[in-house]
């Protein structure tokens, strides 16, 4: 719905200011972008024919053909048969428009109910919401006009943009077709260009907030120098003049609706409940959607859809309790808000899955991937086991062993390939492919974030990227290691971008940084790990990606700690490390929370082998020891479950898996039992929870 006045006080046929041509220029815009824009003009000329800068109005709005008679009771029409978009240029005061005339008492009257524009009042003194205290308004009782707009019981706006005071004419036309640019970027051809960093950064904003200032960007670029003579203003620049008085009265953080809204569609038959995890799906044109999972009332999770899926995680020691209501809430983007019920029992279902590499005790032979169900009491319960001699997988000896939320790789360590799993609804594994590597044994793997990329350090030096598809992995260009070999690696992504980490067996021993760009990997930097109190880089890295932070066993120092700069990738020690454990390191792994890192490791001088537990500082990522705790013998790989609430340790050289009960408060370890795997010539080596 757009709004305006020809404005010809000489009645010379042209017009005395920019009103019009500016409001016809947008309706020409939303014309040809497929909506339907309606106009009402008015005019105090005898007979508009040209604009104020001497071109002629089009044909089809001369006299008598177009009447220029808008009025009142047009304005009221398109807003009560239902309009997402009201804009007027012209004069006003705070009680309303000056030509067509629209005033409070019209407002009042309107019943548009919930059909709410967001209103463009781009005049004087519209949005004069302090005139109650104002100086010179002082006295004034009553709501402004834009006020009145957005209080309207049954009807009335959304959201209205407005001049506190007596604005700019000419600088008016520009905020107006600047705001409209934010969310249409053809509005005005070739803005913002690269110079207009501030703006580029808020194009394409939906929000109003940022409207209202990409539009003030504008004024400024086309009006940079220019001083406003309004009396008693001494001697302001317009484009400050206009950063002062406009306003949004609503919220800055709504997105303004550019097409209807759809129903917003959730596949509550497809949801997966753990204990305090909880998967639903959802169409993957909503990813971005942000949904909440709500109990009696009050929001326990809030995640944000990706992938076609939405991923609750409850906090530590939190759960749903059977018999309470429990509703998903859904906010997608163009979409119209729902809430559903979910009934569920989250005691009925396992925590999570573990899975467990087994590799030959002996020599190379077949081997097998085990999957364990892990029980409420953190008890596991044997599944399934793929062997080597079955129909769905065929590897011997496996090295690498690592997992996306979609998939599971393993690393086959004579024949080179990764053989790669897709997790079923039930955490059953089903077989895809294999992929051959070009160097060899695939030592060490890791996925990014998104799960769309597998890396995999070779034992000939290489560090392999692969491409994750639904039918396999497709390999890149691999990579040589610049310096030494690699011991482990990790990814960390941010800011869109994403950094590899390899911990380098090298003199001096360090850790290699690479940025992925494209299909390749550039170098960044080497953190020498000598000049740190390192003698060798460790055999595991682990990060924690909330926090931007990167942790590393060395084999005989401790652990490390790094913040990282998500826009370098770069490493910063952080103050302590290393980190002593107290002896020769063999595993390590961070809690899923991040709150705390366990160490398993061999005293010096002692053939004892103990898991150290350490706290995580949330402030700085320092890590302070708590404890100790026995570990099984050749304690190969730990693994922590997903609530937070247990440990697990592979012992290689006693075929078991020993699990741990978490304290809560400062991650100390209490033994509470061993599981025996079902195979006899193979013992566990690597561990994954999912």
């Amino acid at each position: 719905a757009l709004a305006a006045y020809f404005q010809d006080n000489n009645d010379d046929t042209y017009a005395d200011r920019g009103f019009a041509q500016t409001i016809e220029e947008i309706f020409g815009f939303f014309a040809g972008a497929g909506y339907a824009p309606e106009r009402a003009y008015a005019t105090n000329s005898v007979d508009p024919r040209y604009w104020n800068d001497g071109t002629a109005i089009p044909a089809h709005l001369r006299m008598p053909g177009f009447p220029w008679d808008g009025d009142a009771a047009d304005i009221s029409a398109m807003l009560n048969t239902g309009s997402f978009l009201l804009a007027h240029r012209d004069h006003g005061d705070s009680g309303g428009w000056s030509h067509p005339a629209y005033t409070t008492a019209h407002i009042a009257a309107l019943a548009n109910g919930d059909l709410l524009p967001v209103v463009f009042s781009i005049n004087c003194q519209t949005g004069w919401f302090d005139r109650e205290t104002d100086e010179e308004g002082a006295g004034t009782t009553g709501e402004c006009f834009s006020e009145q707009f957005l209080l309207k019981s049954g009807g009335g706006a959304v959201g209205v943009f407005g001049a506190s005071r007596n604005s700019p004419s000419w600088p008016n036309n520009d905020l107006l077709l600047g705001m409209l640019d934010c969310v249409w970027p053809d509005m005005i051809p070739g803005y913002p260009t690269a110079a207009d960093a501030e703006a580029a950064a808020l194009a394409g904003s939906r929000r109003l907030g940022w409207m209202l200032n990409y539009g003030k960007l504008r004024v400024l670029d086309q009006w940079p120098t220019e001083l406003d003579a309004t009396p008693n203003l001494d001697n302001i620049r317009v484009h400050q003049r206009e950063f002062e008085i406009y306003n949004l009265l609503g919220d800055p953080t709504l997105r303004i609706r550019t097409r209807a809204p759809l129903w917003f569609t959730l596949h509550l038959d497809i949801f997966t409940a753990y204990l305090t995890e909880y998967r639903i799906e959802v169409p993957p044109a909503l990813s971005g959607s942000v949904l909440a999972l709500v109990q009696d009332g009050s929001v326990v999770a809030k995640t944000v859809a990706a992938k076609g899926a939405a991923v609750f995680t409850l906090a530590p020691g939190q759960t749903l309790q059977p018999g309470d209501e429990t509703y998903i809430t859904a906010e997608g983007e163009g979409h119209l808000p729902v809430r559903e019920k979910v009934v569920f029992d989250p005691k009925s279902v396992p925590v999570c899955s573990l899975y467990c590499l087994e590799v030959p005790t002996d020599a190379a032979g077949p081997s097998a991937i085990t999957r364990f169900e892990v029980l409420p009491d953190g008890d596991l319960a044997e599944k399934s086991i793929l062997a080597s001699d079955g129909a769905d997988l065929a590897m011997t000896s496996p090295s690498g062993f690592t997992a996306t939320r979609r998939h599971l790789f393993a690393g086959h360590n004579t024949s080179g390939e990764i053989e790669m799993f897709e997790f079923g609804a039930g955490g059953e594994l089903r077989r895809i492919a294999a992929a051959p590597t070009k160097g060899g044994t695939p030592a060490y793997l890791a996925a990014d974030e998104a799960g769309e990329r597998l890396f995999a350090a070779t034992a000939d030096g290489l560090v392999e990227t692969f491409l994750i598809g639904g039918a396999g992995l497709a390999p890149l260009e691999p990579t040589p290691l610049k310096e030494g070999t690699a011991r482990d690696i990790a990814t960390f992504s941010r800011l869109g971008r994403t950094f590899l980490y390899v911990g380098s067996q090298s003199n001096p021993p360090g850790i290699l940084i690479y940025q992925v760009k494209g299909d390749a990997l550039a170098p960044v930097g080497l953190v020498d790990l000598s000049n740190l109190g390192g003698s060798r880089s460790g055999a595991e890295l682990e990060v924690a990606p909330k926090a931007a932070r990167l942790y590393m066993r060395d084999l005989d120092a401790g652990v490390f700690a790094f913040s990282i700069n998500p826009a370098t990738g770069e490493l910063a020690p952080i103050k302590g490390s290393p980190f002593a454990a107290g002896g020769f390191g063999s595993a390590m792994r961070m809690s899923r929370d991040t709150r705390f890192l366990y160490a398993a490791y061999s005293p010096v001088g002692s053939a004892a082998e103990l898991i150290a537990s350490f706290a995580v500082s949330d402030v700085t990522g320092a890590l302070a020891k708590t404890g100790d705790v026995e570990a099984p013998r050749a304690t190969l790989d730990l693994a922590a479950d997903i609530a937070g609430r247990m440990l697990y340790a592979a012992s290689r050289a006693d075929d078991i898996l020993v699990r741990y009960a978490v304290n809560p408060d400062n991650g100390t370890l209490k033994y509470a039992g061993t599981t025996t795997t079902g195979t006899k010539t193979i013992a566990p080596a690597a561990l994954w929870a999912r």
